[in-house]
């Protein structure tokens, strides 16, 4: 696998600098944009990428405290299902920012894209601050991952960090993803999704996936009569 090195640039950022930059071309971030302004500038208008998604849930309240407002910015949010829809959106130019993840950036630099990277983004470490959940639903007959061979299993975009993660903890736990049929369904979508049957399990994220953590078989806390986590 080819390895690329990203440039992170450390220094302080004036608002005239970094709107030059932004609206030159698109940028990809893992988090929030939390940096200094000149506040002295008129508002100006920005188009932002993001997921309804915990790891941006620092940007969602600078944006409901005003904090970009009060730092001369308009910020125009449109939500979409993930950084593969988010990283094409950046590099036609319809995104002034957008939040991604590690497997949609290097899929856009090997398809020739540069990104700026202006915030950092989050760090999960196991039994720590886990936020991936694999679920069925609770009357379901699949408790293993080896279980779910020949099943369909959802993800919120396909050949993605998403995919990625669930495929590696089925092979890691007695299953084999390639004999798994993996389906595109956003993240809100998937709890109707599962339980009405048309997915045998889903893999996502929190707030999608509440209370990550309880062993095989238990009860989703926030869904104990239709959720079961898969660990």
């Amino acid at each position: 696998m080819k390895k690329i090195t990203v440039g992170i640039d450390l220094k302080t950022l004036s608002r005239r600098e970094f709107l030059g930059t932004v609206l030159k071309g698109g940028i990809a971030t893992t988090g929030a944009l939390m940096l200094p302004w000149d506040l002295a500038l008129a508002q100006t208008k920005l188009q932002v990428g993001t997921m309804k998604i915990g790891d941006l849930s620092p940007f969602f309240i600078a944006q409901e405290k005003g904090f970009f407002k009060d730092a001369g910015l308009d910020i125009n949010v449109t939500a979409m299902v993930g950084g593969a829809a988010i990283q094409p959106a950046l590099a036609s130019g319809a995104l002034n920012i957008g939040w991604s993840n590690v497997v949609s950036v290097y899929q856009g630099y090997l398809e020739g894209f540069d990104y700026r990277f202006i915030a950092n983004g989050a760090i999960n470490r196991r039994g720590t601050n886990d936020v991936f959940g694999f679920q069925v639903a609770v009357d379901s007959p699949i408790k293993s991952a080896k279980e779910l061979n020949g099943k369909t299993v959802a993800v919120n975009t396909l050949s993605n960090i998403m995919q990625a993660a669930c495929a590696h903890w089925i092979d890691n736990n007695g299953g084999d993803s390639s004999k798994v049929k993996w389906v595109e369904v956003p993240f809100p979508q998937m709890e109707a999704a599962l339980v009405s049957k048309n997915i045998d399990a889903f893999g996502a994220v929190e707030p999608f996936v509440k209370g990550v953590g309880p062993p095989s078989g238990r009860n989703c806390p926030e869904a104990p009569d239709r959720i079961l986590f898969l660990q």
